[in-house]
């Protein structure tokens, strides 16, 4: 159950043209593979501007702490619209899991993608699979961390769809350019 790179770069598209809360909402959960629940108890100290990363954690059984890297553009972006003196102590959406679903489901409806996959479960899944798509691909070990798995099992029923061995690092600016 996920969206395919097609469906991946059409529902890309459609964040373009978001408000700037709901587009930061839905690209974080699109370049992290974070869950809504994640991003809608995110703060802005968990943005770091010198790794490149975002924090993300522990939010469930199967989930842990882990820093997952994004694209430098995306930094820049919640850093401009949301690194403010006035809401770091509060989360960067003041929006229940809910609503964080209606945006994606919203946004995958705007941009044709239908069907149960059409969810913000199947773009975590696509996140995942996405990893496995570029050339050198991203080890499953590294997925695994990226995602807050603590079993393999869990991260490798993600990745059904593909039969690969390969433990390789990745080059993020591949993977950014595939996305």
């Amino acid at each position: 159950m996920f969206l395919t790179t097609k469906e991946r770069h059409k529902f890309k598209k459609v964040i373009d043209s978001l408000p700037v809360p709901q587009r930061l909402f839905c690209r974080l959960l699109y370049y992290t593979g974070c869950k809504p629940g994640e991003a809608t108890t995110f703060f802005p100290n968990q943005v770091c501007a010198e790794s490149r990363t975002i924090l993300l954690g522990n939010t469930g059984e199967n989930l842990s702490e882990r820093s997952v890297p994004v694209p430098p553009a995306l930094i820049m972006e919640l850093s401009v619209h949301f690194q403010t003196p006035s809401n770091i102590d509060r989360p960067l959406w003041a929006m229940s899991r809910a609503k964080g679903w209606r945006i994606i489901n919203a946004t995958m409806n705007q941009a044709g993608i239908s069907g149960r996959h059409a969810t913000s479960t199947g773009l975590r899944h696509s996140f995942a699979i996405s990893c496995l798509e570029i050339w050198p691909r991203v080890s499953f070990s590294q997925i695994q961390r990226w995602l807050g798995h603590r079993s393999l099992d869990l991260t490798l029923s993600y990745l059904k769809a593909f039969v690969l061995t390969d433990e390789i690092d990745p080059n993020l600016e591949d993977l950014w350019n595939h996305f």
